[in-house]
C-alpha cells in the first residue's frame, strides 16, 4: 500500500493536507472499528466524520502539539481544529499545577 492513502476512501492524506493531527484514542478505535481498518492506517477528515455521522469540533482531538497551528493544513481539518490552542492552553497550564504541587 503506499503511503499516506486514506485507508476507506484512497485519496492521498499529503496532498490534501490532512496528514498531521491527532484524535482522543477512544475516538480513533471507535472510528477504525466502524470502518474495519488498523488503527495504524491513514483516514481523511471526511471518511472519519462519515464513519461517526457528525463533524469532528476541537473536542475530538488528543491534547498534543501535533494538533497546534500549522499552514500546511487542508482548510477542512483548520476548520475542525478551531479553538483546539485555547484547550491545548488549558489543559497544559491545569497539568503543571498539578505536577508542581
Amino acid at each position: 500500500m503506499t503511503p499516506f492513502i486514506c485507508a476507506s476512501c484512497g485519496v492521498n492524506v499529503c496532498k490534501t493536507h490532512e496528514l498531521m493531527f491527532r484524535l482522543r484514542g477512544s475516538l480513533w478505535d471507535l472510528v477504525c472499528a466502524k470502518l474495519r481498518v488498523l488503527p495504524s492506517n491513514y483516514l481523511c477528515i471526511g471518511c472519519i466524520e462519515q464513519a461517526i455521522n457528525r463533524r469532528l469540533d476541537c473536542h475530538d482531538f488528543d491534547c498534543l502539539t501535533i494538533n497546534l497551528g500549522s499552514d500546511r493544513r487542508s482548510d477542512r481539518l483548520n476548520d475542525r481544529l478551531k479553538g483546539f490552542k485555547d484547550i491545548y492552553s488549558i489543559a497544559s497550564t491545569r497539568a503543571y499545577k498539578e505536577i508542581s504541587e
